[in-house]
Formats: structure tokens, sequence, C-alpha cells
């Protein structure tokens, strides 16, 4: 009893996502760029990635694939909740643990 489990999580990844990206398509191109920083992010949501990644709309879909790999070719980036702002479309990360849930609960409060 004294674990948590998935079910204690006040969201799950999905959710998260969906939310965080509901909010961010209303942000101007600077402010969406900030978070496409890993320092800017680690305070926000304790991430070890960045929020999101932008790419130019025309990339190839080439292009699109490799930019949500790390240096291991781990993905740690999603496209399937895209959005688009400006010229660039960007990609959620899909690396969220129990600990991100404060500080989600924080910045959706807040933005």
């Amino acid at each position: 009893m004294g674990h948590k489990t998935r079910k204690d999580r006040i969201y799950n990844n999905t959710e998260i996502q969906e939310l965080i990206v509901d909010k961010a398509k209303n942000f101007t191109e600077e402010e969406l760029s900030k978070y496409c920083r890993e320092d800017y992010c680690k305070p926000k949501f304790d991430l070890n990635y960045a929020l999101f990644v932008k790419m130019p709309v025309l990339s190839s879909e080439e292009e699109f694939d490799a930019s949500i790999k790390d240096h291991n070719e781990q993905s740690r980036w999603t496209w399937r909740y895209k959005f688009t702002v400006g010229d660039f479309t960007y990609a959620i990360t899909t690396q969220w643990y129990d600990r991100n849930d404060e500080y989600v609960k924080k910045w959706l409060l807040n933005n």
C-alpha cells in the first residue's frame, strides 16, 4: 500500500501532453522558443529534456522523425500532439513521471 501506483498520479502522460499543448498553442513564437530549452524547462517542470522540439513547418518527414530522438537515438518527444505557431511545428516531450505532476498542475494554473 505504501508505494505509488499509476492510478495515484494526478495526470497520466496523455493528459499532460494534451493539457499542455492546449495552452501552448496560444503562446507566441518567442514564448515557445523558451520551452525548447532544457535549462528553461528544468525548473518549471523538473524535466531532463526540453518541453518542446520545434521544426520548420516545411521540414521533411525524415527531418521530423530525426528531431524527436536524443543523442542515443531514443525518441523523447512525440508528434502525436503536434501544433503549429507561425513557421514552426512543435512536438512535446514524452518523458513524464510522478515527480512532474505537481509542476504540471502549477504550470496549468498559471498559464
